[in-house]
């Protein structure tokens, strides 16, 4: 008997091209853009259209596939219990929740990549501009760096603005700047 892994792969949601005329429908294959299976349709009402019904086809045909295991949702849903109450003001109003509740947690993918970009942006901001590394989001350099890295592993798209590499670039000239006292 020869078991198989499937690949994982996921559908994207249809979307404009680098160039922002035509449609598209981006596929990932382990959490890496698949340019040879990604949906390149025409530009215009029509072709939004086509890359729609397109998707919807992609999805069904992996959902059937043998080879591959579609990957859903791009939201990582848990939940937690609450350890102590809380109160919360919202519009004029204080909300409590009790001990024992439940409060499910979501991660956004969107979030999370949005999030990503911001730290990298804090980098650049302290290595080439403020030349200190207070103005970083996280309260030290390796706090910073290390939600950098999980973030980075966290998101299934991969960025093309940055790579491990590049963290470990950025790791490196925020410590030296975080020597020098700044």
């Amino acid at each position: 008997m020869k078991i198989i892994e499937k690949k994982k792969v996921r559908v994207g949601k249809v979307k404009k091209d680098k160039s922002g005329e035509d449609w598209i429908v981006p596929v990932y294959v382990d959490g890496k853009f698949n340019d040879d299976m990604t949906y390149y349709a025409g530009s215009g009402k029509s072709g939004k259209e086509d890359a729609e019904g397109t998707r919807d086809q992609m999805i069904k045909d992996f959902k059937a596939s043998k080879e591959y295991e579609l990957e859903e949702s791009n939201k990582k849903e848990d939940s937690i219990i609450l350890e102590q109450d809380i109160a919360i003001n919202q519009k004029g109003k204080k909300i409590i929740l009790e001990k024992g509740d439940k409060i499910r947690i979501l991660e956004d993918e969107k979030f999370n990549y949005m999030m990503l970009d911001r730290l990298r942006q804090d980098c650049i901001y302290a290595i080439n501009q403020s030349k200190s590394t207070r103005k970083l989001w996280g309260d030290t350099v390796d706090a910073h760096i290390a939600e950098m890295r999980r973030l980075y592993f966290l998101v299934k798209e991969k960025p093309e603005w940055l790579s491990l590499e590049d963290i470990d670039m950025y790791e490196k000239e925020l410590k030296k700047l975080e020597k020098s006292g700044k």
